[in-house]
């Protein structure tokens, strides 16, 4: 499979599964991880990781229903057990025959997709980044989510930037055509950055390359998502990657998660929210080389923190 340096464009590629075609994108060189982004609906490019390039063969998904993956004929199959499906071809086609196991990386909703996989194919894991995810997806989460931001508001009521973000999440979530979503969504990033002042230029390169699809967006899962009487049998390392200020899976989540798993390391970025990739770069990279170094993959095997290790990123 041909992929680039990290100076470089990622190199398309496409498979199908069950007569829909799937694409991904192959940037750099070294051991394979492969990605999923959020959403349900986000394109992959928000998710761009030049630092682990540089080590890695990153392979980005672009999941069905975004981009130029194919659409599916029944809004209501766009559920976790199909992305899961449709990953699985993934993996099959970019993994080294002579050892079929691959890194994970899954942000966010990508995160249950990444955690749904990895317990119905242990064999194909090395190991598995959780980042910005929980252990559940339901409406408590989106719930608690706008909770989180009103109070922040009332806490800061110098801030009318904050006090305009509940409302831009709800429309965002309202949203039932690309068209209106597109409208939406420039209001509701600013909810995904920690310290907002700090960071308008993440916001910024966010309003650039963020795009979601309406229709995976709003197709609510038939089956409540909920792994947590499952996680203690998923046997590949894990990392739980969350950032203190997010509001969407903080810390909250991600100590669950972190609790649920029986071979974890679970990092929190101070000040950071929900696209640590993105308002902490360097922090990020370094925890997940790290941990992919001690899970067989990347520089500096061994430097990383060991699993059941619980740390603030600012400490590595």
């Amino acid at each position: 499979m041909t992929s680039t340096s990290h100076h470089g464009a990622p190199t398309p590629h496409a498979t199908v599964v069950d007569g829909v075609v799937q694409r991904f994108h192959v940037a750099g060189r070294g051991p394979v991880c492969v990605v999923h982004p959020g959403g349900p609906g986000a394109d992959w490019e928000y998710l761009r990781m030049p630092e682990l390039e540089r080590h890695l063969t990153v392979v980005y998904v672009e999941p069905i229903g975004t981009g130029h993956s194919g659409r599916l004929a029944n809004p209501r199959d766009y559920r976790i057990d199909t992305y899961a499906r449709h990953l699985a071809q993934v993996v099959r086609s970019v993994a080294d025959p002579a050892d079929p196991r691959v890194h994970l990386i899954g942000h966010s909703f990508g995160g249950f997709v990444m955690a749904h996989y990895a317990l119905l194919h242990p064999e194909r894991v090395a190991g598995v980044v959780l980042y910005a995810t929980a252990a559940r997806l339901g409406p408590e989460l989106m719930q608690r989510a706008l909770e989180t931001l009103v109070r922040r508001a009332e806490q800061q009521p110098s801030r009318p930037d904050l006090a305009a973000l509940p409302g831009a999440l709800q429309a965002m979530l309202e949203a039932t055509t690309d068209e209106a979503l597109a409208q939406a969504l420039p209001s509701a990033l600013p909810l995904y950055v920690g310290d907002l002042p700090a960071r308008a230029e993440v916001v910024e390169g966010l309003v650039r390359t963020m795009r979601l699809a309406a229709t995976p967006l709003g197709t609510p899962e038939i089956s409540p998502f909920d792994v947590r009487g499952s996680l203690a049998r998923m046997t590949a390392p894990a990392l739980v990657l969350c950032g203190e200020l997010d509001p969407v899976c903080g810390p909250e989540w991600g100590r669950e998660l972190h609790a649920l798993l029986p071979t974890s390391t679970y990092v929190e970025v101070p000040e950071a929210g929900h696209m640590l990739h993105l308002e902490a770069p360097d922090l990020f990279a370094g925890a997940v080389l790290s941990f992919l170094a001690d899970a067989g993959a990347g520089p500096g095997a061994g430097a990383g923190p060991v699993a059941g290790d619980e740390v603030r990123a600012a400490d590595l």
